[in-house]
């Protein structure tokens, strides 16, 4: 998750050998990284609890 940090989060996550980042064009916080990386997850992020991708 590149979440608009001026750091090297996608060269060292590169390094490590990841092959999905997930970019936001530019720092929303922590919270809004956290649920865009749910809602990528779960493809649209339009799932609700009752979803069985929630209970696997």
């Amino acid at each position: 998750m590149d979440h608009g940090s001026t750091d090297d989060t996608v060269a060292v996550a590169r390094q490590a050998g990841v092959k999905h980042i997930l970019r936001l064009g530019c720092n929303m916080g922590l919270a809004r990284a956290f649920m865009a990386g749910i809602e990528e997850s779960f493809g649209s992020g339009t799932r609700s609890q009752k979803s069985p991708a929630f209970h696997h």
